[in-house]
C-alpha cells in the first residue's frame, strides 16, 4: 500500500495533465475559434516549389538539389504566420500561478510545447498538406476546392475537433517516466514501459506520417534532366557524324564506294568517334588506324 506522500506526489505530477493542459487547451480552442476563418484562409493557401530556380539549379549542377531530403518553397513565409497567438501563453501564466499555488518553470516550458504542437498541426491542414502543391509536369492528383469552407460552422467544428483530439492525444503520451518520481517502481519496469511507449510512437508516427511525395517529385525531375541532356547530346553528336560524313563523301567519294553513307558497307572513321575493338589493339592505336581517320 502506498503512502500519503507518495499519494500527494502523485497528484501533484498529475495536476499537469488533469487541470493545467485542460485548461489552457480550452484557451486555444477559444482562440482558434475566433480566428478560424482568417486560419482557413491562409491554409488553403498550399506551399509552391519555384520550379524555374529548380531547373535551374539542376542544370548547374547542384547537388544539394538533388541529394537533399528538405525542400525550399517560394512562399515559406506563409508559414511564420501562427493564427494561435502568443498572447495566449502570456495571458495564460497567471491562471497556471493560481492552478498550481506557485510558480512553476516546467509548466511554461510544457505550455509552450502544447503551443507548438497546435500550430504544427494546424499546418498539415494546409492544402496539400506539408509537401506543397504537385509541380506542373507531376502526376499527383490536383484539388479542386479546399476541404474547409470560410464561414461554415459545421466545417469549423470539423476543422477545430480535430486539431484538439491530435493534440490531447499526443499530451497523453508519456514516453519516459522519470525514476525519482516512480520511486514505487523498479527499474525494469521503467526501461520496459519506456522501450515499448518508444517503439508505438515510432511506428505511429511512420503509418501516420505523409508520404514525402515532393521529395520523390524533385528527385524525378533531376533523373529526367539528366537522362535528357544525355540523349540531346547523343542526338547532337548523330547528327554532326551524318553531316561530316555528307560532306567527305562529296569530297572523296572512291572512300564511301561511291554510295550513299546509309549504302556503304566499310564507311571511314571520323575523328572524334570513339576507337572500336577492331582498330583498337591492347589499347593502343595503330598508324594505319590513325591514317583511316577521313577528318584528320
Amino acid at each position: 500500500m502506498r503512502t500519503i506522500d507518495e499519494i500527494k506526489k502523485e497528484k501533484n505530477l498529475n495536476l499537469y495533465n488533469e487541470r493545467i493542459s485542460k485548461k489552457f487547451l480550452a484557451q486555444i480552442k477559444k482562440n482558434m475559434e475566433e480566428n478560424y476563418d482568417n486560419i482557413i484562409d491562409n491554409l488553403k493557401t498550399p506551399l509552391e516549389i519555384n520550379e524555374e530556380d529548380m531547373i535551374k539549379g539542376f542544370m548547374l549542377k547542384d547537388k544539394n538539389l538533388s541529394s537533399t531530403a528538405k525542400i525550399k518553397f517560394k512562399n515559406e513565409e506563409i508559414l511564420k504566420k501562427k493564427f494561435i497567438d502568443e498572447k495566449v501563453l502570456n495571458d495564460f501564466e497567471k491562471e497556471n500561478y493560481n492552478l498550481r499555488e506557485k510558480y512553476n518553470e516546467y509548466d511554461n516550458i510544457l505550455n509552450k510545447a502544447v503551443y507548438d504542437t497546435t500550430n504544427e498541426f494546424r499546418e498539415k491542414e494546409r492544402k496539400y498538406g506539408i509537401i506543397g502543391a504537385p509541380l506542373f509536369w507531376s502526376i499527383r492528383y490536383k484539388e479542386i476546392d479546399y476541404k474547409y469552407k470560410i464561414g461554415d460552422k459545421f466545417f469549423k467544428n470539423i476543422f477545430i475537433t480535430k486539431i484538439m483530439k491530435q493534440v490531447e492525444k499526443t499530451l497523453n503520451v508519456k514516453m519516459g517516466l522519470i525514476p525519482e518520481n516512480y520511486e514505487y517502481l523498479d527499474m525494469e519496469q521503467l526501461n520496459q514501459d519506456r522501450n515499448k511507449k518508444f517503439m508505438e510512437s515510432i511506428k505511429e508516427e511512420l503509418k501516420e506520417n505523409e508520404p514525402l511525395y515532393q521529395i520523390f517529385e524533385t528527385q524525378e525531375t533531376y533523373v529526367k534532366l539528366s537522362l535528357s541532356k544525355i540523349i540531346l547530346e547523343q542526338l547532337f553528336n548523330e547528327i554532326i557524324e551524318i553531316l561530316e560524313h555528307v560532306q567527305y563523301s562529296r569530297k572523296e567519294p572512291e572512300k564511301y564506294q561511291s554510295k550513299s553513307i546509309y549504302a556503304c558497307e566499310d564507311i571511314p572513321r571520323l575523328s572524334f568517334q570513339p576507337q572500336t575493338l577492331e582498330n583498337n589493339y591492347n589499347g593502343n592505336l595503330d598508324e594505319d588506324d590513325v591514317d583511316e581517320n577521313i577528318n584528320q
